[in-house]
């Protein structure tokens, strides 16, 4: 019996070793802790992480048509609505994206504001208020919403009174996006990242300076790391190449397995102890790939369909 060396996965065409894969593109989560950004590496499988409750603009009732408060930004302020800061530590010098709007009783709505970039000096996050001089006679309130990149934003809180203030919290409160898997994944899962984020790619990027608003150096990574949305093979479609953790025999084809993270190298590893995404569909051939009675043999699996998105 050999232990096979972990290799980062391989994508495989169905019925073949030819083929494209289907890619696609999604946007970065928070970071853990509430880092400026998540950060992947490519080879990574990801999944679509959750904070909170997603609750987008809604504009209704006797407020639908109006236009919500104005904003201004850093250097500029105009009327209505006053964005600050408020100390908090180790919140990180980013840009948030900000947009308000009126609420009243019943949860009616006004449409949004523009949204706005507001850039936050390092251990403070936006403060947000509305005041109700110039305010429709229906709005008693507003909602606001925030986000890390532009059109990508949520309501952070409940309606908050007209006149007092709202202190957004470290992380954001409500927000999604793309993040790597943990041991046991098995729901929501997107694909394998197929570039960097947020990483040091070469020496020159290491000042902060360097880095972009969305969270990916400036300088050049594989496939467009300088975007907020990023790509990703899809996990549904073709199958995936990957070391699994027991010694592989060719009756394991067919059986459940699921994710586990490498404690030495950090890349995803099919486990059949795991929840189960995926199935064995066969084992792979060539050098280093491993035979029958070998740990961390390299073979194909086929995620479920109920356990990506």
């Amino acid at each position: 019996m050999a232990i096979m060396p972990v290799q980062p996965p391989k994508w495989k065409a169905d019925g073949g070793s030819t083929g494209v894969p289907q890619i696609k593109h999604t946007f970065i989560n928070q970071g853990t802790g509430g880092a400026n950004l998540r950060s992947w590496l490519n080879g990574q499988f990801l999944v679509q992480g959750l904070q909170g409750t997603i609750t987008p603009p809604n504009p209704n009732g006797s407020l639908s048509l109006l236009a919500g408060p104005i904003t201004f930004t850093n250097s500029a302020q105009t009327t209505q609505t006053t964005i600050g800061t408020s100390a908090v530590a180790g919140a990180p010098s980013q840009t948030y994206y900000i947009a308000v709007s009126y609420a009243g009783a019943g949860s009616i709505e006004s449409l949004t504001s523009p949204c706005i970039p507001f850039i936050t000096p390092a251990g403070f996050v936006p403060t947000v208020s509305v005041q109700s001089l110039g305010a429709p006679a229906a709005a008693t309130g507003f909602f606001t919403y925030v986000g890390l990149f532009p059109r990508i934003w949520y309501r952070q809180a409940v309606a908050t009174a007209l006149g007092a203030t709202l202190t957004l919290a470290y992380p954001l409160t409500n927000y999604t996006g793309a993040q790597p898997i943990v041991a046991g994944s098995s729901t929501n899962i997107l694909g394998l990242a197929l570039c960097y984020s947020d990483q040091i790619v070469d020496p020159l990027s290491a000042a902060p300076g360097r880095r972009n608003p969305y969270g990916a150096t400036m300088s050049t990574a594989p496939l467009m790391a300088d975007n907020a949305v990023l790509p990703y093979a899809r996990a549904g479609y073709g199958t995936f190449e990957l070391n699994l953790v027991q010694a592989y025999s060719s009756g394991l084809v067919g059986v459940a397995i699921g994710l586990n993270i490498d404690a030495l190298t950090g890349l995803p590893v099919w486990d059949t102890t795991q929840t189960q995404c995926a199935v064995i569909t066969e084992q792979a051939f060539g050098q280093y790939q491993g035979v029958s009675g070998d740990t961390y043999a390299r073979v194909y699996g086929r995620f479920l369909t109920t356990a990506v998105i």
